[in-house]
């Protein structure tokens, strides 16, 4: 596993092992930040919700993102994922928090501005993405506009609107799918 572009381009990042560890494959990574490439900026805020290794965060400072922030449940995924940051150099630029998601992201809300995109990686077997999104679109922590992006296995659809979320987009990579939300805030 390495980032793929921007200014930390092919550095090799340590991984976590176990049956249960399913981290972005690099082709369904560099897909998705091709999409993204317009909207990273140095305005960017990305936050990472199962953050695992880190690299999802990583490639988006890569790539030019302002911060990111990486939430995950586990201590040796925040553990690794902090050693990759150093690694990239990018370190500073990152804000770890260990906690589960949707619980976590209200003390995100609280301490954080709101964020520009939001990439959620769970794993395939949780049990209730729709709650992510709608703590995401209730807690005032999206940016008007902001995109929200969750990897799914690709037999398992998510609804096409909660709340102010839309779904816009899908892309689908043999068993994994990746499904676009916008934040559509009405003035």
């Amino acid at each position: 596993m390495r980032i793929i572009a921007g200014s930390a381009r092919s550095v090799p990042l340590a991984q976590l092992t176990g049956k249960d560890i399913r981290p972005t494959l690099d082709r369904v990574r560099e897909s998705i930040f091709n999409i993204l490439s317009p909207t990273l900026d140095e305005d960017t805020i990305f936050l990472d919700l199962c953050a695992g290794t880190g690299v999802n965060a990583l490639e988006a400072l890569s790539r030019g993102a302002k911060q990111a922030i990486l939430l995950d449940s586990s201590s040796e995924s925040i553990t690794i994922a902090r050693a990759n940051a150093e690694k990239t150099r990018l370190a500073d630029r990152c804000r770890f928090i260990r906690g589960a998601i949707p619980g976590k992201l209200s003390y995100i809300a609280t301490q954080f501005p709101p964020v520009s995109i939001v990439y959620a990686d769970p794993p395939y077997t949780y049990p209730d993405y729709e709650s992510v999104l709608k703590n995401l679109a209730t807690l005032d922590m999206l940016l008007p506009n902001a995109l929200v992006l969750i990897e799914h296995d690709a037999k398992r659809p998510l609804p096409d609107q909660v709340e102010a979320l839309h779904q816009y987009r899908t892309q689908a990579y043999s068993h994994t799918q990746v499904t676009f939300y916008r934040n559509i805030v009405k003035q």
